[in-house]
């Protein structure tokens, strides 16, 4: 039964099926209310959400050892599974990171 078993149980999995690193894991929010969702990071923010996003930004700037990449895609199967959340918490947390004497 094992064998025919190809359900996904980690993250580790998933890494080794597409051959790619993940960029990071967010814990789910499930006592969160939907409307009150899109912004996790905010400035001073120290929680474990707001932590992986900043974990995630910090890798975007470090995964190219010339600069930083200038499109980033965030992408699901269906809707309402989280890009804009992702999308808005992500570019907060790069906006923190890079502060604002980025050029």
């Amino acid at each position: 039964m094992e064998y025919f078993d190809n359900t996904i149980k980690d993250a580790k999995e998933i890494e080794k099926g597409i051959r790619l690193p993940s960029l990071g894991m967010i814990p789910l929010q499930t006592n969160i209310a939907a409307d009150s969702r899109p912004l996790l990071v905010n400035s001073g923010a120290t929680n474990q959400v707001a932590e992986a996003f900043r974990s995630i930004g910090t890798f975007l700037l470090l995964s190219s050892s010339e600069k930083p990449p200038q499109t980033i895609l965030v992408t699901s199967p269906g809707g309402g599974e989280g890009k804009t959340t992702i999308s808005i918490n992500i570019a907060v947390a790069l906006a923190e990171a890079i502060g604002p004497d980025y050029n």
